[in-house]
C-alpha cells in the first residue's frame, strides 16, 4: 500500500501559496493553519541542511502525515498524505520539476496554468493507484 496523496501546496519564498490541490476537501481554515505552522519548520530543517533543499517529513496529524520540500529559493511544496512507510521522495520531485518548468519559468503565462494543473493532478493520481 502507497501513501495516498491527500492535499498538495506549492507556496513562492513569501509563503504565499500559487497552486493548492486539495484531494480530500479538507477545511480551508486547518489548511492555513498546515500551512503556517509546517513552513516555519520547514525553514527551520533548511538552515539545518541547506545544501541540496530540504525535503522530508515534517509531522503527523491523526492519522496523516505531512511532507514537505524547500528549494535553495525558498519555493516549498507542502504535501500531506496518509500514514505509511515510504516517503513520497519521487512525486515530491515529479512535482517541484513540473513548478520550476512553469512557475518558475520566465515565460510562464496564466493560460498554462490549467495545463500545469492537469499534469500535477495525473502525478498525484499515477501515484496514489500505482500498486509498485
Amino acid at each position: 500500500m502507497k501513501n495516498t496523496i491527500k492535499y498538495i501546496c506549492l507556496l513562492d519564498s513569501k509563503n504565499v501559496p500559487i497552486i493548492c490541490r486539495n484531494y480530500e476537501n479538507f477545511d480551508e481554515a486547518f489548511i492555513e493553519l498546515i500551512i503556517n505552522t509546517q513552513c516555519d519548520l520547514i525553514e527551520l530543517a533548511y538552515q539545518i541542511s541547506p545544501n541540496n533543499g530540504y525535503m522530508g517529513q515534517i509531522g503527523i496529524l491523526n492519522e496523516l502525515k505531512i511532507f514537505g520540500f524547500m528549494s535553495m529559493t525558498e519555493n516549498k511544496i507542502i504535501m500531506i498524505c496518509t500514514k505509511e512507510e515510504k516517503r513520497p521522495k519521487d512525486l515530491l520531485k515529479q512535482i517541484y520539476d513540473l513548478y520550476k518548468s512553469y512557475i518558475l519559468n520566465p515565460f510562464f503565462e496564466e493560460k498554462n496554468l490549467q495545463d500545469l494543473l492537469k499534469k500535477i493532478d495525473d502525478c498525484v493520481n499515477s501515484y496514489n493507484y500505482n500498486d509498485e
